[in-house]
């Protein structure tokens, strides 16, 4: 009787110990959010509002976009995505004729990878289809009016992304971009994007972080290094004030066939974003 109610014990211990390593078993579902954090290195990131100053050629740059995901179905998203981005040459009068206007939409999905199994992170994947036309518009010498398409092209990508800001201090994106077609044969078919942030201070919502980018321009190759000073707001918003240098192709579509090389100062505002709940 002794022996049995001793074995009876070790089960139910055993029992309750099993219990009790599936509720603190880590699953990355129960916090896994299928959203993508932009990294400030890479150009063709659609949440923004951000102005600057591009000292070759002596332009003012302004963007503007947004994308969103519209149908979540468990660890999956869509979305969609726009940007347009225009530059204005500075006269000293005061005058800023826009004489370029670069317009990139398209879809994407977020999607985990789960390489490790259920108890570690899953790689966060995101994949593009997306198009991009660009323009010389009434401010340029060569334009009497309206709008002129000088250059589209059309391509998908396949990108991950790894956010070790708290734990390693760094953000990495790499990727692989395949150009299907263009109008006008200047991009490469086969592009590697990747943008790495060092983020040596995170304190109090302030960020200051070191990008080194492969992915600057909406033509590769075009690369970037710059530092940027973060503020986030209570509001969940974020206002980066950054310079860079940046060298490769121009990031004014019409000019894109050309090098481009310079300095450039900007101000951009955009929203932080949860990857985890």
């Amino acid at each position: 009787m002794k022996k049995y109610c001793i074995v009876v014990f070790l089960l139910l211990l055993t029992a309750s110990f099993a219990n009790a390593q599936d509720e603190i078993v880590y699953s990355w579902k129960d916090h896994w959010i299928p959203i993508w954090e932009e990294l400030r290195g890479s150009f063709l990131e659609p949440n923004r509002f951000a102005t600057a100053f591009d000292f070759k050629p002596q332009w003012y740059r302004l963007e503007a976009g947004y994308g969103g995901e519209f149908l979540k179905i468990s660890t999956v998203a869509i979305g969609a995505e726009g940007l347009i981005w225009s530059g204005l040459e500075a006269f000293k009068d005061f005058r800023f004729p826009v004489e370029t206007a670069d317009y990139f939409f398209g879809v994407y999905s977020i999607f985990p990878l789960p390489l490790w199994g259920g108890n570690l992170d899953p790689w966060r994947m995101r994949f593009r289809l997306s198009h991009i036309s660009s323009h010389l518009v009434d401010g340029a010498p060569s334009i009497a009016g309206g709008s002129s398409s000088q250059f589209s092209r059309e391509f998908v990508s396949l990108e991950t992304l790894f956010d070790e800001t708290e734990k390693n201090h760094f953000r990495l994106s790499l990727g692989i971009k395949y150009v299907f077609h263009q109008i006008m044969d200047i991009e490469q078919r086969l592009q590697f994007p990747a943008v790495l942030d060092l983020v040596p201070y995170d304190k109090d919502g302030n960020q200051l972080f070191a990008t080194i980018s492969t992915a600057a321009g909406p033509t590769l190759a075009e690369y970037s290094a710059g530092i940027t000073f973060r503020r986030t707001l209570e509001s969940k918003n974020t206002a980066d004030l950054y310079a860079e240098y940046h060298a490769g192709r121009s990031r004014y579509g019409v000019y894109s066939a050309s090098q481009q090389d310079g300095f450039e100062v900007g101000i951009r505002l955009g929203a932080k974003k949860e990857l985890e709940k």
